[in-house]
């Protein structure tokens, strides 16, 4: 090439040693998904405190009837035994929050419950029996994730991406 020339070189040295950084931290995710457990944890608490579900309803009240007899009047706290289930497994690259709690599922998703060998199901309300043909217990969402926890879940892992946290 005759006149003039440019020649560009570029150090890209900081910048391998930026993404090598990245893709180390990238391996073993293990501590940001422990925050993560953290913060769900802490999220499903607060709304067991508000009655409310991942997405800000309220849950169903119980049964007037069923509260005559209970000394704790807040739905699915009569014992704290839910509540206070809640755990986290964190590993590599995932988090898994749930609850080995039998009757969970019935109170995440609904149900109904029919008799399996009676005609009727009983059961003593306060100093009442009461027979019914079935139950249907509403869902009473306290897993789950929102839009905000979405938010914060992805800056937990930017953060950790980035190296501002351990």
């Amino acid at each position: 090439m005759s006149g003039a020339t440019l020649d560009i070189q570029i150090d890209d040295r900081s910048a391998l040693a930026m993404l090598a950084g990245l893709q180390a931290r990238a391996a073993d995710l293990t501590p940001a998904m422990q925050a993560i457990g953290e913060h769900i944890i802490e999220t499903t608490q607060v709304r067991f405190d508000a009655q409310v579900a991942p997405d800000g309803t309220a849950w169903q009240p119980d049964n007037p009837g069923y509260w005559a007899s209970k000394k704790i009047k807040k739905v699915l706290t009569e014992s704290s035994r839910l509540r206070g289930s809640v755990v986290y497994k964190a590993g590599r690259d995932q988090v898994v929050v749930g609850t080995n709690v039998l009757y969970a599922a019935v109170h995440q998703f609904g149900a109904t419950i029919v008799p399996v060998q009676a005609k009727r199901l009983r059961f003593q309300i306060g100093s009442h029996v009461v027979y019914a043909k079935k139950v249907t217990i509403p869902a009473r969402p306290f897993l789950g994730v929102n839009d905000t926890d979405q938010k914060a879940i992805m800056a937990t892992i930017q953060d950790f991406l980035l190296g501002a946290t351990a």
